[in-house]
């Protein structure tokens, strides 16, 4: 018991020193932070390189998984930064980041490790992506799991499941990628009353056919 306070104090610690961390404009460049997780039983190791991948949501991508265009810059120790002005140069999506679009993130590294998906706008520029300890299976690639990343100052943008095609007329729709209990009761929900048919159908099949029997008994 005294080891489970002590780890949850540890894990609620580190989350709220992630929070914390502060950023200071560069100067001339718009961009998004990410501090890397380094404490922890889902610490991210010694990946050398990192990535942002960006792609809008519902549509394209800016430029392919992991390439030259996606690497961050290290800003200071575990934190990175990675320039937006580099999504002009996508022949994919024309102009780069557009206000009033809302887009996706992926942060990785070059040893396998990953965040889960993210939404933002430019509304989130300058702020920095931290990881709250938390991971979720990748959707992509299973038996891995992917870091659930969070906004410091943008919360209203939680990790979420990427919807291919949102409604065009709002932001897409959010949903707690650790929160399975609605889905879980609505399949046992649908089971129930699937079982409950055929028990009728069967119950109802036993009382014609014994009516039928005791006819033909009647009739003889």
């Amino acid at each position: 018991m005294t080891l489970l306070v002590f780890s949850s104090i540890f894990s609620l610690t580190t989350f709220a020193s992630a929070k914390e961390e502060k950023t200071e404009p560069i100067k001339n460049k718009s961009v998004i932070y990410f501090k890397v997780p380094t404490t922890g039983k889902n610490a991210w190791g010694n990946g050398q390189i990192l990535y942002c991948h960006i792609w809008e949501a519902g549509g394209g991508e800016f430029f392919n998984w992991q390439a030259k265009s996606e690497k961050c810059e290290k800003y200071k120790d575990d934190v990175w930064y990675y320039d937006l002005d580099k999504l002009k140069a996508s022949n994919e999506l024309e102009g780069g980041l557009k206000k009033g679009r809302t887009y996706a993130v992926i942060f990785s590294d070059n040893i396998g490790n990953q965040t889960y998906d993210l939404y933002f706008d430019s509304s989130c520029i300058g702020d920095i992506v931290v990881c709250n300890g938390e991971t979720q299976s990748n959707p992509v690639s299973p038996g891995k799991y992917c870091a659930i990343a969070e906004w410091k100052d943008n919360s209203e943008f939680d990790s979420v499941v990427y919807e291919k095609t949102p409604p065009s007329d709002q932001k897409p729709a959010k949903v707690n990628v650790n929160d399975e209990s609605s889905l879980s009761k609505e399949m046992g929900f649908a089971v129930i009353a699937i079982v409950a048919s055929v028990v009728l159908l069967l119950a109802l099949a036993f009382v014609i056919t014994s009516a039928i029997k005791k006819r033909k008994i009647k009739e003889e």
